[in-house]
């Protein structure tokens, strides 16, 4: 082991502490190396790392006692098998992670005795934390002290952390919450649901089969993950995809913006009350993007098979290659397509009863409500509708 692995192992043991005290510890011993003669005796000479974090987070409890900054750890043994976790949060931030230990844990922070509860219960490890006029009166005092409904809904501080070994891969994950939020790292589970009213949901890393998640006013956000398929939905939020593999994406808002950045996927359906559609670099066989008032803008994109874009009073701006057929349709905002191959790959119906039409910069002139541009043998049909929004086609031969 070396002098980095060292430190980075032992910062991973600390999560616990408050963070002041976690990076007091690693710059404390990172000045102990840069003094020891011998990297691999100093190594030796300190032990574990786990074993010098249990050590340090002994101490620092005691020093914790007396605040409402409590700090609760349990580890499971092995006869203990997890298969599920349930958790029923009130106003707790929940981490949820892979680690290299070989037990599963968890920690409490800023979370009162009284507050919370955990057992396993036939496979499955059920948390629960009091609703708030439930609270103890130490617990109650805090949250009010600290609530801050504009600071990411975290409403005292109250975290908890559960450490899965990485090896493990749990069938469920549970999570229902008021005010809490709720992130996974790089941990495996099977199958994800749950709802938070106020709080955020992010999972990064790992393999999922299914994600089934709302929440009222909270952000979304799905990273570096393969999930086979995904129901996401926000009321007021924002809700992020980036370089995620799925066989199937449903994403839905109410106001706030979808993004998808480096996506593959056999379909993706999306929809947005008054928030921006945007996607950057994204690979799917189907997809059906809706957007009320916003702008659905889509570059570097690849649709393969069936394409269905819709807006009513934003705009529709298109760069990228599509395939078989796509429907085009927009009351009063401006629909912008910029295709690869020229004007011959395609198949192009236009209906628009004020809009005018350019291909390539130049004014196409209009002959009643519908025209017709491209080849009809083209394998690629694309309908545009609209009623006032004017059209813009850009093609290989106009760039």
């Amino acid at each position: 082991m070396t002098k980095d692995q060292f430190l980075t192992e032992l910062n991973s043991y600390l999560s616990v502490l408050k963070p002041e005290d976690r990076k007091n510890t690693i710059e404390f011993y990172e000045e102990y190396f840069e003094d020891a003669e011998n990297e691999e005796a100093a190594i030796e000479e300190l032990g574990s790392p786990k074993k010098l974090a249990e050590e340090i987070i002994d101490f620092h409890k005691a020093s914790y006692k007396g605040e409402n900054n409590q700090v609760v750890s349990q580890q499971f043994s092995q006869d203990d098998s997890i298969s599920e976790i349930i958790l029923n949060i009130t106003a707790a931030s929940v981490l949820i992670r892979g680690t290299q230990e070989e037990k599963i844990e968890y920690t409490t922070q800023n979370i009162a005795d009284d507050d919370f509860s955990a057992k396993i219960e036939n496979g499955k490890l059920i948390i629960k934390e009091k609703p708030v006029f439930f609270f103890s009166k130490k617990g109650f005092a805090s949250f009010l002290e600290n609530f801050n409904i504009n600071t990411s809904f975290n409403a005292a501080n109250r975290e908890i952390s559960i450490n899965i070994p990485k090896n493990t891969n749990l069938v469920k994950l549970e999570f229902n919450s008021q005010m809490g939020s709720l992130k996974i790292e790089d941990v495996n589970i099977e199958i994800i649901e749950g709802y938070t009213t106020c709080g955020n949901f992010s999972v990064k890393g790992s393999l999922h089969k299914k994600i089934d998640f709302n929440t009222s006013a909270g952000a979304i956000k799905m990273k570096d993950a393969e999930i086979e398929s995904m129901k996401l939905s926000s009321s007021a939020g924002y809700i992020k995809f980036e370089n995620i593999k799925s066989d199937n994406i449903s994403a839905s808002t109410g106001a706030g913006a979808i993004d998808f950045i480096k996506i593959e996927s056999s379909y993706i359906k999306a929809n947005s009350g008054a928030g921006n559609i945007t996607a950057n670099e994204v690979n799917a066989d189907r997809v059906n993007f809706n957007t009320g008032a916003g702008t659905n803008r889509f570059r570097k994109c690849n649709f393969n098979s069936e394409t269905i874009l819709n807006t009513g009073a934003g705009s529709i701006i298109f760069q990228g290659n599509l395939h078989g057929y796509a429907k085009i349709n927009s009351a009063i905002g401006p629909v912008d397509l910029n295709l690869p191959n020229g004007i011959e790959s395609y198949d192009i119906s236009i209906s628009s009863n004020q809009g005018r039409i350019k291909l390539n910069g130049e004014n196409v002139e209009k002959r009643g409500d519908r025209i017709n541009l491209g080849s009809k043998s083209a394998n690629t049909n694309i309908k545009i509708n609209t009623s006032f929004g004017t059209i813009k086609l850009t093609t290989k031969e106009g760039e």
